[in-house]
Order: structure tokens, then sequence, then C-alpha cells
């Protein structure tokens, strides 16, 4: 059975697989083959193995462990609590990125069909823009627009 140390050093090893080899190559000046994907051989086996070492080329790796002590538990669930709430801050920035950028695109298209000269610092003060209140004043003004000053004015 695992103690809390033990369970702590699986945590850590699943936030950055790298960091067993890095602790056996600095710590302890121990020369760590280079296997790509290297991961812990198990809870109780502290060796490094590389992922298809398995007769059978299943990876050996701690994934779907189950900790044994509650700490560990909350800790988990904690950290995969906070790394859903960061993929889905991710997510809403690439939403919001992604639509700013159509908005703009919008613009220029707008402001193309209409005849209007848009000199390339322009056109990249418009790419560059994220911010959609000042977009969609952009765009409302490129519908009428027969200048870029018209468009751009503060």
């Amino acid at each position: 059975m695992p103690t809390s140390e033990d369970e702590a050093f699986i945590a850590l090893t699943k936030l950055d697989p790298d960091l067993p080899a890095w602790l056996l190559k600095n710590l302890f000046d121990v020369k760590v083959p280079n296997y790509d994907h290297a991961r812990w051989h198990s809870t109780d086996v502290r060796v490094m193995v590389p992922r298809t070492s398995h007769a059978d080329g299943k990876s050996m790796t701690t994934a779907g462990y189950e900790y044994q002590s509650e700490f560990m538990r909350n800790l988990a669930a904690k950290y995969r609590a906070e790394a859903a709430e960061e993929q889905a801050e991710h997510r809403a920035q690439a939403v919001a990125s992604a639509v700013a950028l159509a908005e703009a695109r919008v613009i220029l298209i707008v402001l193309e069909d209409r005849g209007v000269a848009v000199p390339d610092d322009v056109r990249d003060r418009v790419l560059g823009c994220t911010d959609r209140t000042q977009l969609g004043t952009w765009l409302h003004r490129a519908s009428t627009a027969t200048t870029i000053d018209q468009v751009i004015r503060e």
C-alpha cells in the first residue's frame, strides 16, 4: 500500500512526467537513458522504463491509479477541477479571439467592397483589435464610410 509520500510523488510525476528523470540525474547523479515518454513503472518499483517495455506492448504508467489516502484523493480532485477550469478559460479566450478576428475581417471586407483604401498599419490595427465594442463601432462606420479616417476616428 503506497504511503502519503508515495502518492504525493506520483501526483507530482503526473504533473511533470520528466520529474523522475530530472531528480535521478540532478540529485543522485544517476545516468538516465533518454527514453521518449519515460514513466515510472509503478507505485512500488522505482525504475525508468520505456512506455512499450511490457511484452504485450501496453504502457506502464500510473494512469487510472486510485489514490489510497483521502488527502491525495482530495488533492487530485482539486487539481482536476483547476485543470478543467483553466481549460475552459483557454477555450473561452480562443473563441473570443476567433470572433474578434472574424469581425475584423468583416470590417476589412466591407471597406474593400466600398472601395475604401486601407493602409497596412490600419489593417494591422483592425486585425489586432480584440475589443468587440470597438470593432462594432468600426463596422457601423465602415458601412457608410468613404475614407478610412471616417472609420477609425476616435
